[in-house]
Protein backbone atom coordinates (compact mmCIF):
# COMPACT_ATOMS: atom_id res chain seq x y z
CA UNK A 1 0.00 0.00 0.00
CA UNK A 2 2.68 1.77 0.39
CA UNK A 3 6.09 3.00 -1.52
CA UNK A 4 8.04 -0.70 -0.83
CA UNK A 5 7.12 -3.28 -3.56
CA UNK A 6 7.05 -6.91 -2.83
CA UNK A 7 10.50 -7.33 -3.43
CA UNK A 8 11.28 -5.58 -0.14
CA UNK A 9 13.70 -7.68 2.46
CA UNK A 10 11.26 -7.86 5.17
CA UNK A 11 8.31 -9.17 2.78
CA UNK A 12 10.72 -11.88 1.36
CA UNK A 13 11.64 -13.26 4.72
CA UNK A 14 7.75 -13.07 5.65
CA UNK A 15 7.31 -15.62 2.53
CA UNK A 16 9.95 -17.77 3.41
CA UNK A 17 8.52 -18.09 7.21
CA UNK A 18 4.89 -18.42 5.93
CA UNK A 19 5.88 -20.55 3.18
CA UNK A 20 7.19 -23.06 5.72
CA UNK A 21 4.64 -22.63 8.53
CA UNK A 22 2.08 -23.16 5.66
CA UNK A 23 3.71 -26.38 4.06
CA UNK A 24 3.29 -27.52 7.52
CA UNK A 25 -0.78 -28.21 7.74
CA UNK A 26 -1.55 -31.46 7.08
CA UNK A 27 -3.76 -31.25 4.06
CA UNK A 28 -1.20 -29.03 2.17
CA UNK A 29 0.38 -30.36 -0.21
CA UNK A 30 2.80 -27.55 -1.66
CA UNK A 31 3.40 -23.88 -1.47
CA UNK A 32 4.32 -21.77 -3.88
CA UNK A 33 5.53 -18.20 -3.59
CA UNK A 34 9.22 -16.16 -4.43
CA UNK A 35 10.59 -17.82 -1.89
CA UNK A 36 10.54 -21.54 -2.65
CA UNK A 37 11.60 -20.84 -6.33
CA UNK A 38 14.22 -22.87 -7.80
CA UNK A 39 15.75 -21.99 -10.28
CA UNK A 40 17.66 -24.51 -12.86
CA UNK A 41 21.02 -24.62 -13.20
CA UNK A 42 24.02 -26.52 -15.42
CA UNK A 43 26.36 -28.34 -13.69
CA UNK A 44 29.70 -28.37 -16.35
CA UNK A 45 30.96 -31.61 -14.26
CA UNK A 46 29.20 -34.82 -13.72
CA UNK A 47 25.93 -36.00 -13.35
CA UNK A 48 23.18 -34.50 -13.09
CA UNK A 49 24.01 -32.41 -15.69
CA UNK A 50 21.34 -29.68 -14.57
CA UNK A 51 20.66 -29.19 -10.79
CA UNK A 52 18.36 -26.49 -8.71
CA UNK A 53 19.07 -24.13 -6.41
CA UNK A 54 16.94 -21.82 -4.34
CA UNK A 55 15.84 -18.45 -5.17
CA UNK A 56 16.38 -17.52 -1.92
CA UNK A 57 18.90 -19.47 -0.04
CA UNK A 58 18.24 -18.09 3.74
CA UNK A 59 16.03 -16.33 6.12
CA UNK A 60 15.86 -13.68 6.99
CA UNK A 61 16.43 -12.08 3.70
CA UNK A 62 19.58 -9.50 3.87
CA UNK A 63 20.15 -7.19 1.32
CA UNK A 64 22.53 -9.23 -1.20
CA UNK A 65 19.83 -11.73 -1.18
CA UNK A 66 16.91 -8.66 -2.22
CA UNK A 67 19.19 -7.70 -5.24
CA UNK A 68 19.62 -11.30 -6.51
CA UNK A 69 16.12 -11.24 -6.41
CA UNK A 70 15.48 -8.41 -8.33
CA UNK A 71 17.64 -9.13 -10.81
CA UNK A 72 16.52 -12.50 -11.46
CA UNK A 73 13.19 -11.78 -11.24
CA UNK A 74 13.20 -8.77 -13.86
CA UNK A 75 11.86 -9.83 -17.14
CA UNK A 76 11.42 -13.59 -15.64
CA UNK A 77 8.12 -14.30 -17.15
CA UNK A 78 7.37 -17.78 -15.22
CA UNK A 79 7.76 -15.14 -11.44
CA UNK A 80 6.67 -11.77 -13.44
CA UNK A 81 2.84 -12.04 -14.13
CA UNK A 82 2.41 -15.24 -12.15
CA UNK A 83 4.17 -14.81 -8.49
CA UNK A 84 4.52 -11.07 -8.89
CA UNK A 85 2.51 -8.44 -10.54
CA UNK A 86 4.44 -6.77 -13.16
CA UNK A 87 4.53 -3.21 -10.96
CA UNK A 88 5.71 -5.64 -8.10
CA UNK A 89 2.86 -4.18 -5.55
CA UNK A 90 1.20 -7.68 -5.71
CA UNK A 91 3.08 -11.02 -4.64
CA UNK A 92 1.06 -14.69 -4.61
CA UNK A 93 1.64 -17.21 -2.11
CA UNK A 94 -0.17 -20.21 -3.79
CA UNK A 95 -1.61 -22.97 -1.42
CA UNK A 96 -2.18 -26.40 -3.25
CA UNK A 97 -4.68 -28.20 -1.02
CA UNK A 98 -4.74 -32.72 -1.06
CA UNK A 99 -7.66 -33.27 -3.66
CA UNK A 100 -9.18 -35.71 -1.40
CA UNK A 101 -9.66 -33.14 1.12
CA UNK A 102 -12.60 -31.60 -0.86
CA UNK A 103 -15.36 -32.29 1.45
CA UNK A 104 -16.28 -28.75 2.26
CA UNK A 105 -15.83 -29.99 6.32
CA UNK A 106 -11.70 -30.84 5.43
CA UNK A 107 -12.12 -27.70 3.20
CA UNK A 108 -13.05 -25.47 5.66
CA UNK A 109 -10.58 -26.82 8.39
CA UNK A 110 -7.28 -26.09 5.33
CA UNK A 111 -8.78 -22.49 5.20
CA UNK A 112 -9.11 -21.84 8.98
CA UNK A 113 -5.47 -23.23 8.75
CA UNK A 114 -4.40 -21.15 6.51
CA UNK A 115 -6.43 -17.78 8.40
CA UNK A 116 -4.37 -18.75 11.49
CA UNK A 117 -0.90 -18.80 10.04
CA UNK A 118 -1.62 -15.25 8.35
CA UNK A 119 -3.01 -14.02 11.40
CA UNK A 120 -0.63 -15.15 13.88
CA UNK A 121 2.31 -13.88 11.11
CA UNK A 122 0.51 -10.92 9.26
CA UNK A 123 2.31 -9.13 6.62
CA UNK A 124 4.91 -6.44 7.45
CA UNK A 125 3.43 -2.66 8.15
CA UNK A 126 2.09 -1.29 4.28
CA UNK A 127 1.02 -4.24 2.82
CA UNK A 128 -2.35 -5.73 3.36
CA UNK A 129 -3.05 -9.70 2.95
CA UNK A 130 -5.98 -11.25 0.59
CA UNK A 131 -7.29 -15.23 0.80
CA UNK A 132 -8.17 -15.94 -2.81
CA UNK A 133 -8.89 -18.86 -4.54
CA UNK A 134 -11.41 -21.61 -4.59
CA UNK A 135 -11.47 -23.21 -1.84
CA UNK A 136 -12.06 -20.14 0.47
CA UNK A 137 -14.39 -19.02 -1.51
CA UNK A 138 -16.36 -22.04 -1.56
CA UNK A 139 -15.84 -22.24 2.39
CA UNK A 140 -16.71 -18.41 2.71
CA UNK A 141 -19.93 -19.65 0.43
CA UNK A 142 -21.38 -22.24 2.79
CA UNK A 143 -20.43 -20.39 5.69
CA UNK A 144 -23.17 -17.29 4.93
CA UNK A 145 -25.22 -19.88 3.53
CA UNK A 146 -25.46 -21.98 6.57
CA UNK A 147 -25.80 -18.30 9.05
CA UNK A 148 -28.71 -17.56 6.26
CA UNK A 149 -30.53 -20.27 6.42
CA UNK A 150 -30.17 -20.59 10.40
CA UNK A 151 -32.08 -17.47 10.02
CA UNK A 152 -34.34 -17.15 7.45
CA UNK A 153 -35.88 -20.46 7.67
CA UNK A 154 -37.44 -19.65 11.27
CA UNK A 155 -38.67 -16.40 10.01
CA UNK A 156 -40.21 -17.82 6.84
CA UNK A 157 -41.88 -20.67 9.50
CA UNK A 158 -43.47 -17.97 11.01
CA UNK A 159 -44.64 -16.16 8.15
CA UNK A 160 -45.37 -19.30 6.61
CA UNK A 161 -48.10 -20.22 9.35
CA UNK A 162 -48.94 -16.37 9.74
CA UNK A 163 -50.20 -16.86 5.87
CA UNK A 164 -52.04 -19.72 6.27
CA UNK A 165 -53.86 -19.00 10.09
CA UNK A 166 -55.43 -15.59 7.86
CA UNK A 167 -56.47 -17.53 4.78
CA UNK A 168 -58.12 -20.70 6.52
CA UNK A 169 -58.86 -19.65 9.65
CA UNK A 170 -59.09 -22.88 11.53
CA UNK A 171 -56.25 -25.10 13.20
CA UNK A 172 -56.50 -28.54 10.45
CA UNK A 173 -56.03 -25.57 7.69
CA UNK A 174 -53.06 -23.93 9.46
CA UNK A 175 -51.27 -27.40 10.81
CA UNK A 176 -51.77 -29.88 7.82
CA UNK A 177 -49.68 -27.91 5.21
CA UNK A 178 -46.89 -26.45 8.18
CA UNK A 179 -46.50 -30.96 9.21
CA UNK A 180 -46.47 -31.17 5.40
CA UNK A 181 -43.71 -28.98 4.67
CA UNK A 182 -41.90 -30.21 8.10
CA UNK A 183 -42.02 -33.97 6.62
CA UNK A 184 -40.83 -32.86 3.14
CA UNK A 185 -37.82 -31.03 5.13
Amino acid sequence: TGEPDVLDRSVLTGQGEVATRLAAIPQVTHVENLSTVELSRLRLFGPPWVTTVPLIRRLPVDQEAEQRVRATVKGFELIEGALISEDQQIAATIVVIDPDARDINETRQVVNSVKKVFETDPPPDGYRLHLTGLPALRVDIVNHLETDQTRLLPVAGVLFFLVLALLFRCASGTLVPMLTVGVGL
